[in-house]
Parts: structure tokens; C-alpha cells; sequence
């Protein structure tokens, strides 16, 4: 099996790896070369954990942080992933040239072109001039595909642009002012609803991504109260961009413990309705999670109803005083239990291994979710995403089509209905596109 380390679209030399039995016997421990690989040769059941591979930071305060993945499985291809920063790419200056919008509509204009560039203002210098201009792209591959938006007066993306593989270099530039001799694409009006939402749910929210290879095109967010049991958003405003995998991630803030999200992908739709909400969500939580030092397991406990969680993902924060470390250790496993064992680290690395004595061994992390395929499915790539505090799993999108329906462990009350909001669309505008 291997595992790979990539932070943009280098590899990361020189992570510290061990391949683990389950009873954490070692059966190598390695660093990563210099495309950020490790690999060894082991039965199903053990860990592979990677120390230091991506940097983390808790509260401002530097920490070590760990990342363990369990069960593993001969064949695997396993990957620790992060956006490199903004900042640190090879920076070029770039060209767009377009003609305005023709409906007279347009106001401003937004550029998207992944993964160097989200919501670029190209709107043209001065009043009146074209839209268009030179953007400073960062981090940019040889090709990206480019996604031009333009904006009303009441800030609603009513018409777009999109083109893809655009062939990308320092000084170089797009013409889009003629592009297949109808350059301008009017928005599609869409709507949200979800039925038979739980009591406890009071409000939804949903981040609605277009997609590409390449990355993110276009990104808008809504919000809503629930009533009855049901809740919805409708005559949203969204660019309609052919050929790109529509991503709709949804979050309802449910009891004290639990956040529920539901994150699907497939073919671009006008009306996305989730009919049984309460049918495909996981069972909810009762309590906070716990971690016990002498078996070095972090477990939790839920109720029996909704769906049986096939995967979890969990994490300690765990600290000594006296100049020791501050660590983070997340972890990867089947869910097949209410708990998931930490391996036990050989020396050096002997000093991440909790004792009574730590300061603390707090788990500030816990999500369990269920995807068709299990834990099998999702192995690869689960602590490539941001941890639950305030992660996107977009990152899991694999495929054409597919559904993961998530549960975060999170301490607070449920929230007030609130009034119906869109994100950072907040006004209707006088015109809109017809209904498809």
C-alpha cells in the first residue's frame, strides 16, 4: 500500500511514516521521498500514520499534528492532501477580454478560474469601459477553465461565460467575446426543498458549487428557517455552466450534540428536492464523545434512530507542560463500533502516545457519515479534508454522481428560525431568466 503527501501540486519529502499491524507492531517506518510517497507491504486491519505531514495550527499555537488511518487494506492508494496557501504559487498576470453583457443588466463582472482564482473583479476600468482586464492569477496550472459571471444591480450572477482549458502563462490572455458566437449563457432559476425535516432541525443552510476537474467555477450560498417540518429557497438565481458537476452541500443544525450535512453531486438540476430528510440522516448523537488513556480510545454514543454510519473520522487534542509537545492526532476508521483505537507509537514518537499524567486528551473532533461502498469508498481521501470545525468535504466528490450524508459532534443549542437569506445575493432583481 501507499501513502502520498501533497501540498498544492508538490509532492512533501521527508514526512515521518509508520505502516502498523493492528496490535501496532511495526512493520516499517519511513519517510516519504522526494514525490511524497511511502509504501510497504502489510496485511488488512493496521495504520498507517503520517507525523507532520501537513502543518496545523489550534488557537494560534503551533502543534504537531498526526494523521492515522485504520483498517487499511493491501492495494490501497491512500493521500494526505492541502490547498497550497494563497500566496505561494507562481504568480502571472493574465488577460480577459470580453464583450459586455447584452441585456444591459450587468452592473459587475466576476472571474473564477480554479484553482488560482475565485470571484476576481473584471468589471473594466472606469464607467463604461468593457469588462475585462489583466488578473494576477496564483499557483495556476498550464490550463484552468474559466468561468465569467456578471452581476445586477441586486447582486445576482444572471449571466455567465464559461470556457474551458484555457492555456495559462505570465503576460497571455482569453478572448471571450465571441465565443461560440453566443458568449453570454442567461441564468437558470432554481430551487431548494427538503420534506420531512427532523422536529429538532430549526434552520438549513446550502453551499452550491459548479464543478469542474479543475475545481470550483462558481459558489453560492443560502440559508432558510424550517417550519413543520419542511423548508426551501426558490427562484435562487444561478449560472447555468453545461458540462459541469453540480455540488449542493447542505447543513442543518440539529439537537445540542449534532450537525447534520448532506453532500451530493451529479448533473446540473433546477430543482434539488430531498423528499425523507429525516430517512437518509445518521444516527444522532446523545453525549460528548470520550477518551480513554489507558485503551487509547476515543468513543461516542448514539441514539438507534436514522441511518448506521459506515465511516468515521475523529480527532485529540492532547498537550504536557514543561517545553513537551501539543499534538493533534485525527484518525480514520470503518465505524463498525462507537470507537476507534489509536495506535501505540514506537520511539522517538513514543511522546504522542497519551498518558495519565498529559495535561489534557481532550477528542475536539468527531464526524461519522454514511456513503454507498463504506468506509472502502472513502478511505483514500478522508483526512484530506479540513477537520469539522469549520471544514468543506467538497474534497470527497469522486465521480459522476454519489451522496455522503455526514453527522459533526458539535456543542450547541439549536438555532432560531431565521428569515430567508441568500449569500452574498441579498436583493431580487427586476429582471429575471425564464423558468426552464
Amino acid at each position: 500500500m501507499t501513502l502520498t503527501v501533497t501540498n498544492g501540486t508538490a509532492g512533501v519529502p521527508d514526512v515521518k511514516v509508520y505502516f502498523q499491524n493492528a496490535d501496532s507492531s511495526v512493520v516499517l517506518a519511513t519517510t516519504t521521498d522526494a514525490n511524497g510517497v511511502a509504501s510497504a507491504v502489510m496485511v488488512a486491519g493496521g495504520y498507517v500514520t503520517a507525523i507532520d505531514a501537513l502543518p496545523a495550527q489550534f488557537g494560534g499555537i503551533q502543534a504537531h499534528h498526526l494523521q492515522t488511518f485504520a483498517n487499511v487494506k493491501p492495494g490501497d492508494h491512500l493521500v494526505l492532501h492541502a490547498d497550497a496557501p494563497i500566496g505561494t504559487g507562481t504568480q502571472v498576470n493574465f488577460t480577459f477580454t470580453m464583450a459586455d453583457e447584452p441585456s444591459g443588466n450587468a452592473l459587475t463582472y466576476q472571474a473564477w478560474a480554479p484553482p488560482c482564482v475565485r470571484q476576481s473583479d473584471v468589471s473594466g476600468a472606469g464607467s463604461g469601459a468593457p469588462p475585462g482586464g489583466v488578473v494576477n492569477l496564483d499557483g495556476c496550472p498550464a490550463t484552468t477553465d474559466v468561468a465569467v459571471i456578471a452581476l445586477n444591480s441586486g447582486g445576482e450572477a444572471f449571466a455567465s461565460i464559461f470556457k474551458t482549458n484555457v492555456a495559462i502563462s505570465d503576460g497571455g490572455s482569453v478572448d471571450l467575446s465571441n465565443l461560440n458566437n453566443t458568449p453570454w449563457v442567461n441564468s437558470d432559476l432554481v430551487s431548494y426543498t427538503f420534506q420531512n425535516v427532523p422536529g429538532s432541525v430549526a434552520g438549513f443552510s446550502v453551499q452550491s458549487f459548479a464543478m469542474t476537474p479543475k475545481g470550483i467555477v462558481f459558489e453560492i450560498d443560502l440559508s432558510n428557517s424550517v417550519n413543520s417540518g419542511s423548508g426551501g429557497v426558490s427562484d435562487l438565481v444561478r449560472p447555468k455552466l453545461d458540462g459541469t458537476t453540480q455540488v449542493d452541500l447542505s447543513s442543518f443544525d440539529g439537537p445540542a450534540n449534532s450537525r447534520y450535512r448532506i453532500l451530493e453531486w451529479g448533473a446540473p438540476k433546477v430543482d434539488y428536492l430531498v423528499a425523507d430528510t429525516a430517512a437518509i440522516l445518521p444516527h444522532e448523537y446523545t453525549a460528548p464523545p470520550t477518551f480513554d488513556v489507558a485503551t487509547n480510545t476515543i468513543s461516542w454514543t448514539s441514539d438507534a434512530g436514522g441511518v448506521a454510519p459506515n465511516f468515521v473520522r475523529a480527532g485529540l487534542n492532547a498537550g504536557r507542560n514543561k517545553g513537551n509537545p501539543q499534538w493533534f492526532w485525527e484518525i480514520a476508521d470503518s465505524a463498525a463500533t462507537t470507537s476507534v483505537k489509536l495506535p501505540t507509537l514506537p520511539a522517538p514518537d513514543d511522546v504522542f502516545n497519551a498518558t495519565p499524567t498529559d495535561d489534557f486528551a481532550n477528542v475536539n473532533e468527531l464526524t461519522t457519515g454514511h456513503i454507498t461502498g463504506g468506509y472502502d469508498a472513502i478511505r483514500a481521501g478522508l483526512l484530506s479534508i479540513p477537520s469539522n470545525t469549520n471544514g468543506n468535504p467538497v474534497g470527497l466528490v469522486i465521480g459522476a454522481s454519489g451522496q455522503i450524508v455526514l453527522e459533526d459532534f458539535v456543542e450547541f443549542q439549536p438555532a432560531k428560525p431565521r428569515r430567508p437569506t441568500v449569500t452574498p445575493f441579498t436583493a431580487r432583481p427586476a429582471w429575471k431568466p425564464a423558468r426552464r
